[in-house]
Parts: structure tokens; sequence; C-alpha cells
């Protein structure tokens, strides 16, 4: 009896755990402080989509038409929604 409970434990923390890093549920990063910090992000995420996706990149920076200074200047399809009073 005890080994049975031994395996069914064994084989539930093993697919807890690995379903940890397949699934994005570990400890999120915290939201940046500063406005120095959201800048310094914005331009580090920028910096890395036009390495990986230029095409992309400049037709976002087009449509964006002005400087980006949030993420809804480019991610045009992320709709705000206004919280209710």
């Amino acid at each position: 009896m005890a080994k049975i409970v031994s395996v069914i434990l064994t084989v539930f923390f093993c697919l807890s755990f690995g379903m940890l890093d397949s699934s994005y549920a570990g400890r999120r990063d915290y939201a940046p402080k500063t406005e120095e910090e959201k800048a310094r992000i914005m331009k580090e995420h920028m910096e890395k989509v036009k390495m990986k996706n230029p095409a992309k990149y400049d037709v976002m920076i087009k449509n964006a038409g002005g400087p980006v200074t949030k993420c809804i200047d480019c991610h045009t399809e992320v709709e705000v929604k206004k919280k209710k009073p």
C-alpha cells in the first residue's frame, strides 16, 4: 500500500513540476516601478523585436505613427477595457 501511494505521489509531483515549465505558470517578473525602468524595458523589447523580425517591426512602427511610449502604440490588437467605477 505504501509503495502504491509513493508511486502516485511521485507521478503527481513530476507532472506538477513538469507542467510548471510548459504552462508558464511560474513566478511573474515584478512590474517596473520607475519611468526610467519602464523606458529601459520598452527599449530592450523593441530592439529584440527589431532583430527577430525586422519587417514586422517596420510595419508596427509605421502603424504607431509617432514615438512609441506604451505597448498599445504598436500592439493595436490589444483592447483597452475601461474599469467600472
